[in-house]
């Protein structure tokens, strides 16, 4: 796996590394590593389901325009609809990382209880990650969020600092029954990222999944960094 902490690595010490340690393939290779011309030593392969969508955090903070207005729309749902009964935002600690792990079991019972969604690796995968993380709120100084609605938590994110002015957002997650809540949480983890200090935020990739590819694709990213795997020729 790439990147190896640097830049501008050469094809030919890609080469040397691949040769000397029986390892023909990379994987997730950034395009802006290497220096020279890669194709020599290599087949160059993009990987597009491992593209990761950077956005503007100030976008996603502040809907503004029309090419935002769907979500505006779904947040004011939401917000009309459960504001009067109580709807709070704020930092997830230590305490409510429990009602959070509550909140991800129902949104897990929601996954199961949809059609055409099956006990699958990957979700099982994604539920135990998301435990963990929630495990390790304070430890590893997530930038994190969660919504009540009526004294419940029923939505939460969490994000980590990749570099200077970039936050990634590892978690996502809100039970489905409340519509425009994935928005209005989205929006509330923008707005905590541009008040820490934030400039851009990176969703990671679509995985190859039509239906999050265009859930990414909505929110208009700013740019995205291309993935490629290199195979020793």
């Amino acid at each position: 796996m790439l990147p190896l902490g640097v830049s501008n690595i050469s094809a030919t010490f890609l080469k040397d590394i691949a040769v000397s340690n029986n390892c023909p393939h990379f994987c997730a290779v950034p395009e802006n590593i290497w220096s020279e011309s890669i194709s020599v030593f290599f087949h160059v392969q993009d990987e597009g389901k491992n593209a990761n969508y950077i956005y503007l955090a100030d976008d996603l903070a502040y809907l503004k325009g029309n090419r935002f207005s769907a979500k505006r729309n779904h947040i004011n749902y939401f917000t009309n609809q459960f504001a009067a009964g109580g709807m709070v935002v704020e930092p997830i600690t230590a305490a409510t990382a429990k009602e959070c792990w509550g909140c991800l079991q129902r949104w897990r019972e929601e996954k199961f209880q949809q059609k055409n969604t099956d006990n699958s690796p990957l979700m099982e995968e994604e539920f135990a990650a998301s435990t963990r993380a929630l495990d390790t709120i304070e430890k590893l100084d997530w930038l994190s969020v969660l919504v009540r609605v009526e004294g419940e938590v029923c939505a939460f994110a969490l994000g980590s600092r990749l570099m200077e002015g970039v936050v990634v957002l590892n978690f996502e997650k809100a039970l489905t029954t409340f519509r425009g809540l994935y928005q209005f949480l989205d929006r509330e983890f923008a707005r905590a990222s541009v008040a820490a200090g934030y400039r851009y935020i990176n969703k990671e990739n679509d995985m190859g999944m039509n239906n999050l590819r265009a859930s990414k694709e909505s929110y208009h990213p700013y740019d995205k960094l291309r993935s490629f795997s290199l195979s020793l020729k």
